[in-house]
């Protein structure tokens, strides 16, 4: 009688493991990983850290990290600084200078990226850039029509010669320069994850003015990247949030936070359309993308703005680039996305 009532209870106990999960019976979930975060200021923007310790990992090694590339990139290509090595190109006579590697390496890609838009992305819009007040140099009142034609006459790939094998950077008159806001911040958020890996730092996430590279998994999961309501104002509001593939890069090009007011109250937005030296004006919102690198992220965003919501759009979808478009129309966000990027937020966990 009691092997029979034995087996009866453990028959019991078998089926009841085996029946699903009742209300109020869940499993409760891990409590989240422990991580650190670290917040500051870089490139005249913020940033931030967030990562999962590894045991016998340094104390302050992540923060020094971050500080090397910050200085490297701000000492080779800084438009600000008058003694990295763009501004001293930038400030040279016609001639040739030899360039670091990580300063040919961006240049490399900023001529591709420049071949690949047919000339929305151009790394020699600088005198452009300064001509409408959005430079190092102060300016308050917008560029005469002779004034915006002579900064027009010096914007131009082909008149500036980049020799990668030599590291060759050159330029045949005085008065062209080369700025790299729009791809240089992705190379340095690129570089911070890379220097963390080398860390052995495998689960990070690296944020600089909104430009994003996620490694690993976070504190809850996969990595989950807020993008902003294209909205002016000091007041920061997410409109969505989107999954970010591990080991991608995320960036964000729009006209609500760096601006001026022209005449009549005209938004002048300071990402200038190479094509025609006058500032970007569609109406497009921002424009957010996730490629491989956030180099790459960080200049088709920039791009793909200029283009605009529609040419923009199709010219994205053509090529796979996941891309999502916002525009704020009468207070309410108009949102396109590329099948690469809807595919993404259907990866949501």
């Amino acid at each position: 009688m009691v092997l029979p009532g034995v087996f009866v209870l453990l028959l019991f106990g078998i089926i009841y493991l085996r029946q699903p999960e009742r209300p109020g019976s869940e499993v409760p979930a891990p409590p989240p990983l422990s991580f650190e975060t670290l917040g500051g200021r870089a490139f005249g923007t913020t940033f931030t850290l967030r990562w999962k310790p590894r045991e016998g990992l340094a104390p302050g090694a992540v923060e020094e990290a971050m500080v090397s590339v910050v200085k490297a990139v701000n000492a080779s290509m800084s438009t600000y600084h008058p003694t990295s090595e763009l501004s001293r190109f930038n400030g040279a006579e016609a001639g040739s200078t030899t360039v670091s590697a990580s300063l040919a390496e961006v240049l490399a890609a900023a001529w591709r990226m420049h071949e690949l838009t047919g000339g929305a992305f151009d790394p020699t819009v600088g005198p452009l850039v300064e001509a409408w007040g959005f430079g190092p140099k102060e300016v308050v009142d917008p560029p005469l029509p002779a004034e915006l034609a002579a900064a027009r006459d010096l914007v131009g790939l082909s008149a500036v010669g980049l020799d990668e094998d030599s590291r060759t950077l050159s330029k045949p008159l005085e008065g062209i320069s080369i700025e790299l806001s729009a791809i240089a911040k992705g190379y340095a958020v690129d570089q911070v994850s890379e220097a963390l890996l080398e860390l052995g730092v495998q689960d990070h996430l690296v944020e600089i003015g909104g430009e994003v590279r996620g490694s690993g998994r976070g504190p809850r999961g996969r990595w989950t990247v807020g993008i902003e309501r294209p909205e002016p104002g000091s007041t920061k509001r997410v409109e969505e949030v989107v999954p970010l593939p591990a080991g991608r890069g995320l960036a964000t090009s729009g006209n609500y936070r760096n601006f001026v007011l022209g005449e009549g109250g005209r938004t002048v937005t300071h990402i200038i359309d190479p094509r025609s030296g006058n500032p970007v004006d569609h109406g497009l919102g921002s424009v957010t993308v996730v490629a491989d690198t956030c180099m790459t992220a960080d200049a088709l965003a920039t791009a793909l703005y200029v283009l605009g919501e529609e040419n923009g759009y199709a010219w994205a979808e053509e090529r796979g680039i996941a891309a999502l478009f916002l525009t704020l129309d009468a207070g309410s966000v108009h949102r396109k996305a590329t099948s690469a990027y809807a595919s993404i937020e259907e990866s949501r966990p």
